[in-house]
């Protein structure tokens, strides 16, 4: 069975409650999507994590002396919350009416929403400039499917931002079922399906992945399964169809290289790698589709800004026998229910309760976060697992130690451990914008027939002093859109 590639740590629906996203749906009815026009040799420039100066220019000025006619963006496009000054790096060097896809990434999150001026709103001006829009439904950046030139894109801001990502894709791939072609991009990596320290309804429908936010680059062999690594062939000729694809990071844009971590460079699974410890530059994966026009085949490298090709492979994909593709939606596995107002979180200080305020929240000595979710799943459920998702603010990179507790006896609803309060513990590596997503602690709040609401208790302390770690609660600009949120894994 194909395993999904969004269950990525666990990060499944953050954001649930978010008021100021527009569409988290697609009209399968508008008129573009209905015929496909086949077209000539399609070239795609594919990036992420890109940063602004020099060395994000100097990619830039190598993608357009390749020529491409499309650039997808995997997210975090400029770690400075600047949205102007992105976009003007980037048209600068592709054009003022250059065509652009683009997710959003987890250092893009403030800036968002900004009215005018954010990278919603650029990147949907852009999108009309290019004309692209016309081609493309639903909520930019988040859940959005678009064509161009006979192929379809579906992009995602799971693990970043909105909810629901797995039925929308599922939804998408199958309404589009007899396109050769179908690209599926987000900014979040599965833990595995990365080098770094930082899985697959797209499969089943024989789709291609790719993704930012480790800042190295690899790809994976032709797998049959995500979540088990399980590798169909290790040929660089990939044939991707239903029930068989590979995934691709591609986050050397210009901001930083990172080196490999615990030894993850050596899975089995890597046909290629690229990152400090081997030398690589900046850089961007380049693919041309419909190769020497031939509509079913793909040439693809990974070149970085000195010229150095690190990966070079093929893509076919077949002539799409619809009886083949089993287009039943998969059963729900899980649900999120996430923070709604300012009287779900109450602050103890020093065993005082607190009216501080409520957008972040701090984590140190002495303080302690209770935080109030309804619970509203099947009652013939059964629970695999319950994680809290929390997304973190800090200046600096930092390691903290975050403790989960049951709540005061008085206010947990549903706990079967009488008055024992029980706690997990867990040594965190925070990022800014990063999603945290903690062990399973479903022995903590348990959930029975007669529950309605449960209680979180968080606290923890930061192990370097010169960082102040926080995260979002019900933020001034951003409201609930980021808000803590708890993931209910089903049996």
């Amino acid at each position: 069975m194909w395993k999904s590639l969004l269950l990525i740590n666990w990060v499944l629906a953050f954001g649930s409650n978010c008021p100021l996203l527009e569409k988290h749906s697609f009209d399968i009815k508008q008129e573009e999507f209905s015929t496909l026009k086949q077209e000539k040799e399609t070239k795609i420039a594919i990036l992420g994590d890109q940063g602004l100066g020099a060395k994000p220019e100097q990619v830039l000025q190598m993608v357009k002396e390749w020529g491409p006619d499309l650039l997808l963006h995997l997210g975090d496009f400029d770690y400075e919350d600047d949205p102007k000054s992105f976009m003007r790096q980037l048209t600068d060097a592709l054009g003022k009416k250059f065509p652009m896809m683009a997710v959003i990434g987890n250092h893009d999150i403030l800036k968002w929403f900004e009215p005018r001026t954010g990278y919603r709103d650029l990147l949907l001006k852009q999108s009309k400039k290019s004309g692209l829009e016309k081609h493309c439904t639903g909520e930019i950046g988040v859940s959005r499917v678009c064509h161009y030139k006979d192929m379809v894109f579906v992009l995602s801001g799971v693990g970043t931002m909105g909810s629901h990502h797995e039925e929308f894709i599922d939804s998408a791939l199958q309404r589009y079922s007899y396109v050769p072609w179908k690209i599926c991009l987000w900014h979040k990596n599965q833990n595995k399906l990365q080098t770094g320290d930082k899985i697959d309804e797209t499969g089943k429908h024989g789709a291609m992945i790719f993704t930012g936010h480790e800042h190295s680059y690899e790809r994976t062999h032709l797998l049959s399964n995500f979540e088990t690594q399980e590798i169909l062939s290790t040929d660089d000729t990939l044939e991707v169809k239903p029930g068989q694809s590979f995934a691709a990071v591609s986050g050397l844009g210009g901001d930083s290289i990172r080196p490999w971590k615990q030894g993850n460079q050596l899975n089995s699974w890597w046909a290629a790698t690229a990152a400090l410890d081997n030398g690589v530059n900046y850089g961007a994966l380049l693919c041309t589709f419909k190769h020497k026009g031939s509509p079913l085949k793909a040439d693809c490298k990974f070149k970085d800004i000195d010229g150095i090709k690190w990966d070079q492979f093929k893509i076919t994909v077949p002539s799409v026998n619809l009886a083949q593709i089993d287009t039943s939606l998969p059963p729900k596995k899980f649900y999120e229910t996430s923070i709604k107002s300012p009287a779900d979180i109450y602050t103890v200080y020093n065993e005082r309760t607190q009216s501080t305020s409520k957008s972040t929240l701090e984590i140190k000595n002495g303080v302690q976060h209770y935080l109030n979710f309804k619970i509203d799943i099947p009652p013939e459920s059964k629970i695999k697992s319950i994680h809290l998702q929390a997304k973190f603010e800090t200046k600096n990179s930092a390691l903290a130690q975050i403790e989960l507790s049951s709540a005061p006896n008085m206010l947990l609803i549903g706990n079967e451990n009488g008055l024992q309060r029980q706690i997990v513990s867990s040594k965190v590596a925070v990022e800014n914008g990063e999603v945290w997503v903690s062990p399973d602690i479903s022995h903590l709040v348990r959930i029975n027939k007669k529950t309605s609401t449960v209680m979180v208790g968080v606290s923890g302390q930061v192990l370097q002093d010169f960082s102040t770690v926080s995260f979002y609660g019900i933020h001034d600009t951003l409201s609930t859109c980021m808000a803590p949120t708890l993931a209910i894994i089903l049996k």
